[in-house]
């Protein structure tokens, strides 16, 4: 039997009856002073969950260069590496995925995506939120929150509603000053969850029932105590529950 480190059971009311039941595993940042192998073992090790389909939560090359072909270079790497998912991948833009106007030319022409997307599974609706180059709310382009509120108000009746973003902006917002103009237009629109990487390590916290967690890195600095993981989040009639797995063959 497999180590768990935990699940998180989240209940949520839908806004119409019951989709089918499906899975997906959530993939932490591979670099950020990356280990080699270790994203490739995470990989492997999740294969046996069966998703339904992967999404990440950013930082998927090193980045960080003004050399195009470098660039590129570590778009193919990584592309290579996801070759063994037999599934959709959906990537979220971290600030080592873009963070000047080349490298997101270079994210539009690899992903095929815009840094801000959705896409919608069984009912359920995703959100794709760049944070990449931005550390705080307020720095975010208006055209971020336009987008976002269009994107979210033409799907109210989705079944849930999830998002994906790399940077955990609202944790200090929230803490501050009690808060945050993306948790309001999340709270105006039901969002029911929302996963942030970025910080490397596993965070869970709770703001006005709305369920913030962060997964830990699946192959990039870690720090003493923490370990390489993934997530696997598993959505069954109005609730879906979050278990955060351990890489079994990490070496300490």
């Amino acid at each position: 039997m497999r180590k768990t480190w935990f699940v998180l059971t989240v209940l949520v009311i839908a806004a119409f009856g019951r989709e089918g039941d499906f899975s997906f595993v959530i993939l932490g940042d591979r670099t950020g002073k990356h280990h080699e192998g270790v994203y490739e073992a995470v990989i492997a090790q999740s294969l046996c969950e069966g998703a339904d389909f992967y999404i990440s939560v950013g930082d998927q090359i090193e980045g960080y260069t003004s050399n195009l072909d470098e660039i590129n270079t570590e778009w193919a790497e990584y592309f290579k590496i996801i070759e063994p998912i037999p599934v959709a991948v959906y990537l979220t833009p971290g600030n080592h995925d873009i963070w000047d106007d080349a490298s997101e030319d270079r994210w539009r022409g690899w992903t095929g995506c815009e840094p801000n997307y959705s896409f919608d599974y069984s009912g359920v609706h995703f959100v794709v939120l760049d944070t990449s180059r931005w550390f705080f709310t307020v720095n975010l382009p208006e055209a971020t929150f336009a987008w976002l509120e269009d994107d979210m108000s033409f799907h109210d009746d989705a079944r849930l509603t999830l998002v994906f973003t790399h940077k955990p902006l609202i944790y200090s917002t929230l803490t501050e000053n009690g808060g945050d103009r993306l948790h309001h237009i999340f709270l105006e629109h039901g969002v029911d969850g929302v996963f942030t990487g970025h910080l490397h390590t596993y965070v869970f916290t709770e703001y006005d029932g709305i369920p913030y967690t962060t997964v830990g890195t699946s192959g990039g600095h870690i720090e003493e105590g923490d370990f390489f993981q993934y997530a696997v989040v598993k959505v069954s009639g109005d609730s879906y529950t979050v278990e955060i797995i351990p890489l079994e063959s990490e070496e300490r």
